[in-house]
């Protein structure tokens, strides 16, 4: 009997060195795989035939982000393309339900990719059910690969230009823009908001305002077919200075979506607009017209992203003296981090019935952004 207990304890003892020797072994390998990971890349994906080695960046729902050793830049890989995936770094998944999943990725089988901590144990994740994944030292040293990982679907920037002069006049403008983008399939939002203010003062004149303006839209849409989509978009405005105390100018119709991907968009809208306007010296106005929009948007390998927008809301019963045109060119150039140089042109024709300032206004800005993408 006591030989028997005593055998007992003996076998409990070992387990319990196996096991701790086990733990203490993963604790100091999978630190230095990382470390090992980090320093060379041994990341491999296989597109049509061709293995490509170097780094995972980043996985979402569209595919994944992969940095090549063969030169500068990244590539973004839809699922559907890549027919096999391997990496010795350890990613933290967060799937659609919420659920989190930690472990290198060992390949891919059917419509999943299989991970795990060691290749023993790993387990199938769906690929339609990743909402985003990260390295998992990208994620512990950055906060904004954390906001990444959380919100996947989320885009945006916020663009802050300050300019002051001192002199004969002096001159001070501030300039404030927001700008959000989610899209997560069947809806996409797209918010804007911009204000600018510049005074000048000089000694014996009054302070003068040149400029007091707003603009703000949100672009609501829903996809109804792979390609179609219904929208809507409310604006509104604000321009002192051009004599425009207030205008208001929904439009809802049906989008066509010619090119969407990770790094790609170009799509167009038509639809029926209400136009409300309140001038300062001038009668108000009100018209029913059409809507007609196009939208672009690029991103080169080096992230730089360029992206574009017009809107033209033409009056239905008077062409001529009743219409709006909007047009943004914005080119957004990553310097540090989620530090980027931002050059906008915009250009606004209008029927302000206002001869001191005619139809057209066009305006150039470059300034630094904070952006999330």
């Amino acid at each position: 009997m006591k030989f028997t207990i005593h055998n007992s304890r003996s076998v409990s003892c070992c387990t319990y060195r196996v096991l701790l020797i086990a733990i203490s072994a993963l604790t100091i390998i999978l630190p230095l795989r990382q470390a090992f990971a980090q320093e060379n890349p041994t990341d491999r994906i296989t597109i049509k035939g061709n293995e490509l080695t170097g780094k995972i960046l980043r996985l979402d729902s569209s595919g994944i982000r992969f940095e090549t050793i063969y030169g500068k830049g990244t590539i973004v890989a839809s699922y559907s393309d890549i027919e096999q995936i391997t990496s010795l770094m350890v990613f933290r998944f967060i799937k659609e339900n919420g659920a989190e999943i930690r472990g290198s990725i060992y390949g891919k089988t059917d419509q999943h990719l299989l991970v795990g901590i060691t290749k023993e144990l790993v387990q199938k994740v769906a690929i339609d059910e990743i909402r985003s994944g990260v390295p998992e030292f990208e994620f512990d040293r950055s906060f904004l690969a954390r906001l990444r990982y959380r919100y996947p679907y989320w885009r945006g920037s916020v663009d802050l230009f300050y300019n002051y002069e001192k002199g004969a006049v002096d001159k001070r403008k501030i300039e404030l823009g927001i700008n959000a983008n989610r899209r997560q399939r069947p809806t996409r939002f797209l918010f804007n908001f911009r204000y600018a203010e510049e005074i000048e003062t000089a000694s014996g004149i009054p302070e003068i305002t040149t400029k007091d303006e707003y603009t703000v839209s949100l672009l609501a849409e829903y996809d109804i077919s792979r390609d179609f989509f219904l929208y809507a978009l409310p604006a509104a405005e604000r321009d002192i200075p051009r004599g425009i105390d207030r205008r208001i100018y929904p439009a809802a119709g049906l989008g066509y979506r010619f090119i969407e991907t990770a790094t790609s968009l170009l799509q167009a809208q038509v639809g029926i607009a209400y136009v409300d306007e309140e001038f300062t010296n001038f009668d108000d106005d009100a018209y029913l017209g059409a809507h007609l929009g196009v939208e672009a948007r690029y991103t080169f390998k080096n992230d730089i992203v360029l992206n574009g927008r017009m809107y033209y809301y033409p009056s239905i019963e008077d062409l001529i003296d009743d219409w709006l045109f909007r047009g943004d060119l914005e080119l957004t150039v990553p310097l540090y981090e989620f530090v980027a140089m931002k050059i906008r042109l915009t250009n606004v024709n209008d029927n302000n019935p206002s001869p001191n300032v005619g139809e057209n206004k066009f305006t150039a800005l470059i300034g630094l952004s904070l952006t999330f993408q």
